[in-house]
């Protein structure tokens, strides 16, 4: 990830034959697709406070693919029902990404939003962070990226995003 976060600002712009600015990806990006206004599709980023570095990050990775995120750190405000926030914020979501740490795994946080996410039958992405992927009895039998591969997820992600959902042309 870090090569990715040294690359935040990816996109060059380049001033058009027309006045305007068109953005053109740079040549080690172009297996993310260009990365366009924010789609519908959106994240649930959900991860035990003390990873709140590393989930600032993946929201921002996916953020320059295009995509929208839940974040408790941008989504929460004084005053608000977390409960209902969180509640809101998965059924607005169209997968979860739960990051799976030591500190994680004994978030009750976690794994209340890991059940919500079930409950409510979204796709749900473990994102192993220096952890086996058996740790969440709740994930166990899903399909897991090590935080190592996080680019690999990021081009699935993309992939998913484009696709039209069922029902709709």
């Amino acid at each position: 990830m870090t090569n990715r976060a040294n690359s935040q600002n990816s996109a060059v712009e380049a001033e058009s034959t027309g006045g305007g600015k068109v953005v053109q990806e740079e040549p080690g990006n172009a297996l993310l697709g260009e990365a366009t206004a924010p789609s519908a599709y959106k994240v649930f980023i959900s991860h035990s406070s003390k990873e709140s570095w590393v989930a600032r990050q993946i929201s921002k990775e996916i953020k320059n693919i295009g995509l929208s995120t839940w974040l408790d750190d941008a989504d929460l405000h004084g005053g608000d029902n977390i409960k209902r926030a969180i509640k809101s914020g998965i059924e607005e979501s169209q997968e979860v990404l739960v990051i799976i740490s030591m500190n994680s795994a004994m978030s009750q946080w976690v794994i209340y939003e890991a059940a919500i996410a079930e409950i409510r039958e979204k796709r749900i992405t473990p994102i192993l962070n220096n952890i086996g992927h058996d740790e969440i009895a709740p994930l166990q039998g899903i399909k897991d990226y090590d935080l190592n591969e996080f680019d690999k997820f990021l081009l699935e992600l993309a992939k998913r995003a484009a696709q039209p959902e069922p029902g709709t042309k």
